[in-house]
């Protein structure tokens, strides 16, 4: 699949980045903005998400397809790769079947197991039941959503992937499939007991997050010795958004370009 993608930064190595459930492309702009002047930064929005098409297959392995063919179209022999949640499943696959293509890999707040699935259906039952023809605005929206989200900023976050054509409104992800790759895959997770990814790698986690890596370290540890396990306070789930600065301080690091200047 052709995958919708931004292209970014000055730098000689090259930086992909996937992002996790309901996210895009622009959910990563300060991110990037902060990363720039170190690499050349390629974000893609990954298949039923963002600009990129739907498609009723919704999988680990065809989303490490969709970002064999985007690496293959830019020419890209070796780079870092870095994942969050949903991309960080597609980001350790990718390394464990192409670990000669990583300069490093870099997954935020998941790790090589599954993961109780109600907490996201309930999501995508509330974006689901939402009927968009009675809906105006977003702000319309959010008030529609109050009940079924309490918290705001997951409110916020959801109705990013809400977009208007033709003066109606509809949503940029691809619900149905969605649905079912929590339920199928991340729900029962699986990978190759024997694969091993043995290059540098580095699992940033959430000190709040109920994903709570570090409990997962010798799992990690399995099918990535090499790797280095960190947990940014003060964050939850999304450590990129909710603790930038530590977050991109971390991956400085960990590749070699942390400077003074940062």
């Amino acid at each position: 699949m052709k995958l919708h993608y931004g292209h970014y930064g000055s730098g000689i190595e090259t930086l992909i980045i996937l992002h996790g459930l309901f996210g895009s492309e622009r959910n990563w702009m300060r991110a990037v903005k902060s990363l720039g002047g170190h690499f050349a930064i390629i974000v893609p929005d990954m298949r039923n998400h963002g600009q990129s098409p739907h498609h009723p297959v919704h999988t680990i392995a065809a989303m490490r397809t969709d970002i064999e063919e985007l690496a293959f179209n830019l020419n890209l022999e070796k780079f870092f790769l870095l994942g969050h949640s949903m991309g960080g499943y597609v980001a350790m696959d990718f390394a464990l079947r192409h670990p000669e293509r990583i300069s490093g890999l870099i997954v935020e707040d998941i790790a090589p197991r599954s993961y109780p699935s109600r907490g996201i259906l309930s999501l995508i039952n509330a974006l689901s039941s939402m009927n968009l023809s009675r809906i105006t605005d977003k702000k319309q929206a959010d008030f529609e959503l109050t009940a079924a989200v309490p918290d705001a900023a997951v409110r916020q976050f959801l109705l990013t992937n809400l977009a208007s054509r033709g003066g109606r409104l509809y949503w940029r992800i691809h619900l149905p499939a969605l649905r079912d790759f929590v339920e199928n895959e991340f729900e029962s997770y699986q990978k190759n007991e024997n694969a091993r990814f043995r290059g540098p790698s580095l699992f940033i986690g959430g000190a709040d997050s109920p994903y709570r890596i570090r409990q997962d370290a010798d799992l990690i540890h399995r099918y990535f010795p090499a790797a280095e396990i960190e947990t940014i306070p003060g964050a939850g789930h999304w450590p990129h958004y909710e603790q930038p600065e530590l977050f991109v301080e971390s991956i400085l690091r960990f590749t070699g370009k942390l400077t003074n200047d940062f």
